[in-house]
C-alpha cells in the first residue's frame, strides 16, 4: 500500500520509506518500480471516456433505470483494480524467470477477479432492496472492457519485448 501511496504523491514518510532511503544506494535491496508509465495511458483514457459518458448521459441512464452514481463508483473501482492487475502483469512480463511471470500473471488475474466479486457481493449485501441491477450488470460489462484494454496493452508490451530480443 505504501508503494501505491508513494507512487501517487512522491512522498514517503513511513518507517519502510526511511529504511528504503537509507539503503537506496545498494541496488540489491530495492529496485525502483513505476506503477504508471506510458502503457497505462490507454487504461486512463478508457477510464476518463467512460466517466465522461456516464456523467454526460446520467439523465438518460436514470430514465432507463440505471443509478449513475453506482455505475461511476463501479467504473472507478474497476479502474483501480485493473491498474494494480496491470502493474502485476507488467512486473511479471519483465521477470527473468518463468515462475515469477506465472506468479505475477495469475496473481494479477486473481486479485482483479476476487476484488470485483467481493465488491459486487458487498454492494448486494449493503444495498439490500435498493439494489440497482442494471448498474451492477453494466459494471460487469465494464470489467470486460477494462480486461480487454489491459490485455491489449500487455500483448503490445510482450510483442515489443520479443522484437527487442530478436
Amino acid at each position: 500500500m505504501a508503494l501505491i501511496f508513494n507512487s501517487f504523491i512522491g512522498l514517503d514518510i513511513t518507517f519502510t520509506g526511511a529504511v528504503r532511503n537509507h539503503l537506496a544506494g545498494d541496488k540489491r535491496y530495492f529496485k525502483k518500480v513505476k506503477m504508471f508509465n506510458k502503457s497505462s495511458i490507454s487504461l486512463v483514457i478508457v477510464f476518463l471516456i467512460t466517466a465522461a459518458l456516464i456523467f454526460v448521459f446520467r439523465q438518460f441512464l436514470e430514465s432507463h433505470g440505471f443509478d449513475w452514481q453506482v455505475l461511476n463508483g463501479g467504473n472507478l473501482f474497476i479502474f483501480l483494480v485493473t491498474a494494480v492487475s496491470m502493474y502485476m502483469l507488467t512486473k511479471g512480463l519483465n521477470a527473468p524467470e518463468t515462475n515469477a511471470f506465472l506468479r505475477n500473471a495469475y496473481g494479477g488475474i486473481l486479485v482483479k477477479l476476487f476484488s470485483c466479486a467481493g465488491a459486487a457481493f458487498m454492494y448486494i449485501l449493503v444495498a439490500g432492496k435498493n439494489l440497482n441491477k442494471p448498474a451492477l450488470f453494466a459494471s460487469m460489462f465494464l470489467y470486460f472492457v477494462y480486461t480487454f484494454a489491459e490485455l491489449s496493452v500487455i500483448m503490445k508490451q510482450s510483442n515489443a519485448k520479443k522484437n527487442v530480443k530478436n
